[in-house]
This record gives structure tokens, C-alpha cells and sequence, in this order.
């Protein structure tokens, strides 16, 4: 990440704990000076695999953790409208997951991590490449993870005009222990 043309200036992350540890790690390892992490509760995953929205930390819990937060950042979605969402449906979840996304692309410039879950992956990528809809069938929700995984990187570059989208030179994919983070491009790309 370090040797891409663009450095990172914003750093937007769900709340989900493991996400949060992933920015912490990665902000770690560029050492952009001033860099913190912008905790973004729109980000967080479907809310329909859990039976309960859970407790997050607190901003004063996750820098007391030693993670650095953007604490005048303003979330588009607050923790309270969140736990508003039980009843999510999928269609709700990918609609959810595009309006903060395109939110934060409006309040925010310059190169942009986006840390959250194999979901958001899918619901936020393919309309920021004009794909069409298509929400995968809920068996095909259970297997994300398998197609989107555990930090699975995709890189969208904007065009000069600043008009459209497109897929960027990729990061290379680690591996060990026979898992990868090479996420599955053809099913990203579907149509």
C-alpha cells in the first residue's frame, strides 16, 4: 500500500472490533504522520446475521486502545440509528451501504481506505463501477467471505474528469496457511 501512486488520506472504518484492529495494523505499517481513523457505523455489516446489533467501543474505549480517531469526524449513520436497523432486509443492507459511501465520497478527498466487511465489498463497489444490481441470492450472501476475504483489497481509481470509476492496479494478495485475500474479480464484475 505504501508503493501506491496515491497515499492514503482518510482512512473510514466500520466499528466492528476486527475492522477496527485492521486500521490500527495498516495505519501502523504506512506511517502517514497525522493519519487516523474516521469509525463510520453506516459500514458495519448486514444486521440481519446478527441477533442483536452488538455493543461497540466507545470513541474514548478505542483510542484508550491505542488507536488514533478522527474524533471531529461526524458519522454519516450513528450507532443509535444502527441498532434502529434489526428488521434490515438485503435490499436494505446494499441500499445502506451506497448512500454512506457516496456520502463519504462527497465530504471526503484525495485517496480513501474504506474498512469494512465482505458485503460492503459487493453492495458498494459495483454501483461506483455502474454494474448493474444484483444482489446475490441469500446463499450466495452466506458464502461472501469465501468470494470477499478477510482483508480482500479493491482498488477504484477515479478518472481524470473526474467522472467515472474504475478498477485500479491491484494490491498484491497475501497468503499463508493456504488462505488469500485475493478477493474473486469475476464475481465482482458480474453482470
Amino acid at each position: 500500500m505504501r508503493r501506491m501512486k496515491h497515499p492514503v488520506t482518510a482512512i473510514v472504518c466500520s466499528p466492528a472490533l476486527r475492522c477496527i484492529q485492521t486500521a490500527q495494523e495498516i495505519m501502523r505499517d504506512i506511517g502517514v504522520p497525522g493519519l487516523s481513523v474516521r469509525i463510520e457505523p453506516g459500514l458495519f455489516d448486514w444486521t440481519k446475521w446478527y441477533a442483536a446489533c452488538p455493543n461497540f467501543m466507545t470513541d474514548e474505549e478505542i483510542e484508550e486502545a491505542g488507536v488514533k480517531i478522527q474524533s471531529e469526524y461526524t458519522p454519516i449513520m450513528t450507532r443509535q440509528q444502527l441498532q434502529l436497523l434489526r428488521g434490515e432486509t438485503k435490499h436494505d443492507y446494499y441500499r445502506r451501504a451506497q448512500d454512506v459511501i457516496a456520502r463519504i465520497l462527497t465530504i471526503t478527498h484525495n485517496t480513501i481506505l474504506v474498512i469494512g466487511h465482505a458485503i460492503t465489498l459487493d453492495a458498494s463497489v459495483r454501483p461506483l463501477l455502474g454494474l448493474p444490481k444484483d444482489i446475490p441470492a441469500f446463499r450466495q450472501l452466506d458464502r461472501l467471505a469465501d468470494l470477499y476475504p478477510y482483508c480482500a483489497a479493491v482498488v477504484l481509481d477515479q478518472t481524470e474528469d473526474g467522472g467515472q470509476w474504475v478498477v485500479g492496479s491491484p494490491l498484491l494478495p497475501t497468503t499463508s496457511a493456504d488462505a488469500s485475500t485475493k478477493h474473486d474479480t469475476k464475481f465482482l464484475l458480474r453482470s
